[in-house]
């Protein structure tokens, strides 16, 4: 609908009023056209339709299948593109300075974040909150961007944090 609205104004604008039909007449006939299509658009678009309701669809399903083995997954797939890139990626023993690194550990910080959100919203589990907090929870600090060995040991707590899940 806010399509069909913006294209109305665009015509509106190249055009004149829409209601003047001396506007449009001396164009060419494809701008008559034009112009007769959009008013035909408008007529029959409904206002009240959800055009994103199928994605919401997609999402609500998503949202009812994740469980812990999803979770898992995720957690594991991680882990191993730490373990994969322990070095190169501003997790070992490097210069933080560079703002690529900062970058780097900026984005592992945001996905451990996302992982804990989502872990939180799946479980719902008292216990297993304090679960993830003993494992996972001291990286949500600054210490990850000063302290090597606490980047370091990331891959580490989560594989244990998976055996425990």
């Amino acid at each position: 609908m806010q399509l069909a609205v913006f294209v109305i104004v665009l015509a509106t604008v190249i055009c004149g009023m829409l209601g003047e039909e001396g506007t449009y007449k001396s164009q060419p006939r494809v701008m008559s056209a034009m112009v007769r299509d959009l008013k035909y658009l408008g007529a029959i678009a409904n206002s009240t339709a959800d055009p994103f309701l199928d994605v919401e669809n997609e999402i609500g399903r998503y949202e009812t299948e994740m469980d812990l083995a999803g979770i898992k997954k995720i957690a594991s797939m991680f882990k191993d593109t730490l373990f994969k890139y322990k070095n190169e990626l501003c997790l070992g023993p490097v210069r933080t300075q560079l703002e690529l690194c900062k970058r780097a550990i900026v984005v592992q910080l945001k996905v451990l974040l996302q992982f804990k959100v989502l872990y939180m919203a799946i479980t719902r589990s008292e216990h297993m909150k304090h679960v993830f907090n003993s494992h996972l929870g001291p990286f949500f600090n600054q210490q990850i961007f000063t302290d090597d060995s606490v980047r370091t040991s990331i891959p580490e707590h989560i594989e244990r944090f998976i055996g425990v899940m």
